[in-house]
């Protein structure tokens, strides 16, 4: 299992930083809270009742929010389970001394890719998987290690991350927009109130606890303005069909295995279904070893039958040349005397 901790016997992944997701709770809540208790009341009592329906639209999103946060944060993102020993086409006695990393050749859609075989996992890496650091697991479809969450971002859990950064954009962009409306209104206010045309402001952050206001605008403008350049880099991920691990190291040079481009993207990421997890839902014994073994998905399962480059002799099992003689059970001229069961009636 890495350094993910297991909860409610498989229930709950999270990483090994999972503190950070309770952070990350407490920075989105202190501006929801300000939220609450000086802007939208004060507007509610002094300006319209009609502002009960931003309640209506922030309530439901703020709610979204913990939520997706709660998902991405401690959920499995598509770890791929270890094994004890190396796969039969690996020779686990030299290993140690192989050089680094053990790499094969396959092919997706087409393209001939290098698939990587994991040495602390002692897995063959599905396209797109990679090991976290971090976590210490293989990951399918590894997007990043996201320390705001405390959990990797990948295959299983995407979707929740996503929708968790595009929603918290939406209730920062809510914040800040009601902050100001309550400055302006507030300002507005107090100037009629005392018969002047100014110094309505210092008034409203006195008397109508705007410093609150302008206080929650500001929190909320940094988190906007880094989710929107989240939001952002990812809606091109998702049109280019990339993920961020493999735009930064540039995997894909020249022809790329993977060339679906465009809206249909959102909708098998965002909207498909999800895939089910690797690890059993009531696991909760010692570290995954001999009772769990990899499957690889349709994708890598494809990619490794048709691997060109696949040392037979290094695999008996699908070695051509077989020497018959070490196999009596596939030896075409075995002695019947020597086995009585299959020794012809005479």
């Amino acid at each position: 299992q890495g350094n993910n901790k297991i909860i409610s016997n498989g229930k709950l992944i999270v990483g090994p930083d999972y503190y950070m997701a309770i952070i990350t709770f407490f920075a989105i809540l202190i501006p929801a809270i300000l939220f609450y208790s000086i802007p939208i009341p004060w507007l509610i009592s002094k300006v319209s009742t009609s502002y009960y329906a931003v309640l209506g639209v922030f309530i439901p999103l703020n709610i979204a929010v913990f939520a997706l946060l709660f998902k991405a944060s401690t959920s499995d993102p598509g770890i791929i389970p270890r094994n004890s020993s190396a796969p039969p086409d690996v020779n686990s006695n030299t290993i140690s001394s192989a050089r680094h990393p053990r790499t094969k050749e396959a092919e997706v859609n087409g393209v001939k890719i290098k698939v990587k075989y994991c040495e602390t996992c002692r897995v063959w890496r599905p396209p797109r998987a990679s090991h976290c650091s971090t976590c210490n697991n293989c990951v399918e479809r590894f997007d990043h290690h996201c320390p705001y969450l405390g959990n990797c971002v990948g295959r299983r859990n995407y979707r929740a991350f996503y929708w968790f950064v595009l929603c918290v954009q939406t209730c920062a962009a809510m914040c800040i927009a009601i902050g100001i409306v309550h400055l302006v209104k507030a300002s507005d206010y107090y100037e009629a109130k005392n018969g002047t045309d100014r110094g309505g402001f210092g008034d409203a952050m006195t008397e109508s606890a705007a410093a609150g206001s302008l206080i929650m605008i500001v929190w909320a403008l940094v988190g906007w303005a880094f989710t929107f350049a989240l939001v952002a880099f990812h809606v091109f991920l998702i049109w280019t069909n990339r993920t961020t691990a493999e735009s930064l190291k540039q995997t894909w040079e020249g022809k790329e295995p993977y060339p679906q481009k465009g809206p249909r993207n959102f909708k098998e990421l965002l909207c498909g279904r999800k895939p089910p997890s690797r690890i059993r839902e009531n696991y909760g014994g010692p570290p995954l070893t001999d009772q769990y073994t990899t499957i690889y998905d349709e994708a890598m399962g494809d990619a490794m039958a048709n691997d060109p480059a696949r040392d037979p002799a290094r695999d008996p099992a699908r070695d051509p040349a077989r020497d018959p003689a070490r196999d009596p059970a596939r030896d075409p001229a075995r002695d019947p005397a020597r086995d009585p069961v299959k020794k012809p009636a005479s």
